[in-house]
């Protein structure tokens, strides 16, 4: 047992909700150079806590330290990145009618609710918050109950960086449907499954929120006649074998011309046979556990079913 979380219901998520509410109101009528230097200063404090949020992410989903690290440092990039865009987000002047000009002015929606799945969980708390927050809006996050020690600091270290419209805690799935269809929440971001998707854009019909939804789907690669094996083996590997292949990139499917088929299915076994699986923060490691004992009955099912299909291990 790394830490302990509240596991937050209903009544919960409405007392944040209405906190955030206050604060989002707050962030927007700080002046736009205020709020650029208080992103700013909130990738300072993740940058400051990088391998405290590496470590976290390591024991929590099984990904490498290096891996973690590097998923914190996306994190940080699209911070200052869109810290740099407050206050340059203008509306339209309008002026094809003659003796007439029109305005268009952007409005923040207000509270930004992020549903999202466990895998690379800091980047993906930053890729929803930080634009979010740059055009004015609150943001709360329900993190996965399967890895909220990252998100829960980061929110921690965005509140003590004066970035106080932000918010993260987890909770079962009822919480989804309770922010989805929360009057509050005037956008919702999803990343998950696309069972768990379509449960939240039905709770959100009501409200009519606008939605984002980034469903989990296997991607495919082609390895075409003219392909570099040297280089397409060990990037297409990696795809598949990162963060033991529970990337939302890896590679699902790979198509390869039948010319290069044997060379390629050689390739990628060699390379499997060296990998070395450990512990994430081990040194020598170069492949950590999965996330749960779910997630390792799911691939001891899959392979399974490829021997019986005829496939051999």
């Amino acid at each position: 047992v790394l830490l302990r979380v509240a596991d937050c219901g209903e009544k919960d998520a409405d007392a944040v909700l209405a906190a955030v509410t206050g604060a989002a109101a707050r962030w927007r009528a700080l002046t736009a150079p205020d709020r650029t230097e208080a992103l700013l200063r909130w990738a300072r404090e993740l940058d400051g806590h990088r391998d405290t949020l590496a470590e976290l992410v390591a024991r929590e989903s099984g990904a490498l330290r290096a891996e973690a690290a590097a998923d914190v440092d996306r994190a940080v990039a699209c911070v200052r990145h869109y810290a740099g865009l407050v206050g340059k987000i203008d509306g339209r002047t309008l002026s094809g009618i003659p003796g007439h000009l029109g305005h268009t002015v952007r409005e923040p929606y207000g509270v930004v609710a992020g549903l999202n799945s466990w895998n690379s969980a800091p980047s993906l708390f930053a890729w929803q918050a930080a634009p979010a927050l740059a055009c004015g809006n609150g943001y709360v996050l329900r993190a996965h109950p399967a890895a909220p020690l990252a998100p829960v600091l980061m929110a921690h270290l965005a509140q003590r960086a004066g970035v106080e419209a932000v918010v993260a805690f987890t909770g079962r799935d009822a919480v989804d449907t309770r922010l989805a269809r929360h009057p509050a929440v005037g956008v919702i971001a999803f990343t998950g499954s696309a069972d768990d998707g379509r449960e939240v854009v039905r709770a959100s019909a009501d409200q009519v929120a606008p939605l984002t939804v980034r469903l989990a789907a296997p991607h495919n690669a082609f390895v075409l006649a003219g392909a570099d094996l040297d280089a397409a083996v060990p990037c297409l590997a990696h795809s598949r074998f990162a963060c033991a292949g529970q990337n939302w990139f890896a590679a699902g499917h790979v198509y390869v011309h039948t010319s290069l088929y044997e060379a390629f299915v050689a390739g990628v076994v060699a390379l499997a046979e060296r990998l070395r699986v450990g512990p994430p923060l081990a040194a020598d490691a170069q492949m950590g556990p999965l996330i749960s004992a779910e997630a390792r009955d799911r691939v001891a099912a899959a392979v399974a079913a490829g021997v019986a299909a005829g496939a051999e291990v």
